[in-house]
C-alpha cells in the first residue's frame, strides 16, 4: 500500500470559520436544505463556505432525497465539486452527473449475534467516483453518529476493490485508527465526532482527528 493517500472529509461545516481547523483534510461538506439537521445550511451559506474553501479543499454539498434539479443547483450555484446524496438517488441522473455524485449507503449496525448483516446491492456503484458508507437506524438513512457494522464494511471493501469507499458513521479522534486498521477504506468522513455540541465543530477535535489519520497513513498506507 506504499504511497496510498487516505481521503479525509470533514462534514457538516457551519461557516467559513470551521475551515482553519480542517487543514490537512481533503474534502469539506455542507448539509443543505435539511431542516431537521442541526448542521443544516442554506444555499447561500453553502456558497459562502465553498468560496472560502476554494483552492484548499474539495467542496461537497450534502443533500437528502434530492431531485435532479437540486443536484444541478448544488453543482452550479454553490460551487460544489461533488454532491453527496443520502436517501434515494433521483431518477433521471444524466451520465455527466454520475462523475460528480457520491451516493451514501445506509448500513445496519452490528448484529447482536456477531454475524455481519446481509450486504446491500452494489450494482452500478462502480460508476460513481466514491461511495459513502454510513449507519442507518430509526428511519434515518445516515447522519446518525453511529457506526455501521464493521464486518459488513470490511466485506464490501474486500469484495469491491473497484469502488472507493468513504467510511462514515460514529468516527471520532479516538476510534478512527481502529476503523482504518479494521476496514482499510479509501477514506473517512466525520461530522458529529468532531463537534463540541450538535452542529458546532470543535477545532481541537477536528485537528486531532486529522492528525490521527495522517499518522496512521504515514506508518501503514
Amino acid at each position: 500500500m506504499s504511497g496510498r493517500h487516505l481521503l479525509v472529509k470533514i462534514c457538516g461545516l457551519s461557516g467559513p470559520g470551521d475551515l482553519e481547523a480542517a487543514e490537512g483534510a481533503d474534502m469539506v461538506g455542507v448539509v443543505i436544505n435539511v431542516p431537521h439537521s442541526p448542521r443544516n445550511r442554506s444555499w447561500v451559506e453553502a456558497k459562502e463556505i465553498f468560496r472560502a474553501a476554494s483552492g484548499r479543499f474539495v467542496p461537497v454539498a450534502v443533500l437528502v432525497d434530492p431531485s435532479v434539479d437540486s443536484v444541478e443547483r448544488a453543482l452550479k450555484e454553490t460551487g460544489a465539486e461533488f454532491v453527496q446524496v443520502h436517501g434515494k438517488l433521483p431518477d433521471g441522473l444524466a451520465q455527466k452527473h454520475l462523475t460528480r455524485v457520491i451516493p451514501s449507503l445506509g448500513l445496519p449496525r452490528e448484529r447482536t449475534d456477531g454475524r455481519p448483516a446481509a450486504p446491500p446491492e452494489t450494482a452500478g456503484l462502480e460508476d460513481f467516483p466514491f461511495v459513502h458508507l454510513d449507519s442507518a437506524s430509526d428511519g434515518a438513512m445516515g447522519g446518525t453518529g453511529q457506526a455501521p457494522d464493521r464486518r459488513l464494511v470490511r466485506l464490501l471493501v474486500e469484495n469491491h476493490p473497484e469502488i472507493k469507499f468513504l467510511l462514515g458513521g460514529g468516527l471520532t479522534p479516538l476510534n478512527v485508527v481502529s476503523a482504518l486498521r479494521d476496514v482499510c477504506p479509501a477514506g473517512v468522513d466525520v461530522s458529529s465526532g468532531v463537534e463540541s455540541s450538535p452542529g458546532v465543530k470543535s477545532p481541537k477535535k477536528m485537528s486531532l482527528f486529522i492528525q490521527a489519520v495522517r499518522k496512521w497513513e504515514a506508518r501503514h498506507a
